[in-house]
Order: structure tokens, then C-alpha cells, then sequence
């Protein structure tokens, strides 16, 4: 992945059009990103689950 400053200026243009331009979109996907667990714990447990796979 690259880094550039105009990358993150398109970056943040896209989400502006989806928000006020397919606000319905924009809902949706804030809902189900809310709704998803990105706690410590399953952070570890993903890690862990990773980890035991690639060492076996």
C-alpha cells in the first residue's frame, strides 16, 4: 500500500459522496460496523487461533 497525501484526500472525498449522497449506505454501514467486536479479547483470541494454524 502507498502512503500520499492525495490518496488520503481521495479517500476521504469518497466517504463524503457516500455520505451525503447515499446516506442510506453510509447508515448501513455504521451499523454493522458498530455491531462488530473489536475488543482485546477477540483480538487475542483471532491471534492466538492464527497462531496455533501456522505452527502446526
Amino acid at each position: 500500500d502507498r502512503y500520499e497525501a492525495g490518496l488520503l484526500l481521495d479517500a476521504c472525498n469518497r466517504a463524503k459522496t457516500l455520505y451525503f449522497e447515499h446516506r442510506e449506505n453510509w447508515d448501513a454501514m455504521v451499523e454493522r460496523d458498530m455491531n462488530k467486536d473489536v475488543s482485546w479479547e477477540n483480538s487475542a483470541k483471532q491471534y492466538r487461533e492464527l497462531y496455533v494454524q501456522m505452527t502446526q
